[in-house]
């Protein structure tokens, strides 16, 4: 770890930029887990809630993926 340290690359740029790379690469996968995840959570009979909770969270993930991508540069 010290010798990371004095090479001048962070080890949080490294984690960071593999991370993102980790969930771009899963995005479908995450979509549809918030979507059956809020259609379980958010019962509604006219089937608006869980879109619109799905379509919020689907809008948390892809904003913490381009956040994650522009630290890792």
């Amino acid at each position: 770890m010290a010798d990371r340290a004095h090479s001048g690359k962070s080890l949080e740029s490294d984690d960071t930029g593999r991370l993102w790379q980790r969930l771009a690469g899963r995005r479908y996968v995450a979509w549809a887990v918030f979507f059956f995840g809020s259609l379980l959570l958010a019962p509604d009979p006219t089937g608006l809630l869980p879109i619109v909770t799905a379509l919020g969270l689907i809008v948390l993930f892809e904003g913490v993926v381009r956040v994650l991508r522009w630290r890792g540069r």
